[in-house]
């Protein structure tokens, strides 16, 4: 039960730590960082990509709060859907 009413944020932190990690890994094989926000050290990317997902964790907390729970989940889904699709793109590098 506290799995289920927790995905949505399993799946917004899961899919940016996938994201961030695929990136990471085609990077290192000489890939480039086709955002320009998230180009230059990994420290910076690993910053704005934490404080981004942070960020949207907290508004999603507080819609919850707000009265908005469904509001909420579909927003946590719908970014860490995101990040997975671009962590999928990633891998498609060869």
């Amino acid at each position: 039960l506290v799995l289920a009413q927790s995905l949505d944020r399993i799946v917004l932190y899961g899919g940016a730590a996938f994201d961030l990690a695929t990136t990471e890994v085609f990077l290192r094989r000489g890939y480039a960082e086709g955002n320009p926000l998230l180009r230059g050290h990994s420290i910076k990317r690993v910053g704005i990509a934490g404080g981004a997902t942070l960020g949207a964790d907290l508004l999603t907390r507080w819609l919850h709060r707000q009265g908005s729970p469904k509001l909420a989940k579909a927003l946590n889904y719908t970014i860490g859907g995101i990040h997975i699709a671009v962590g999928g793109w990633n891998l498609r590098a060869k």
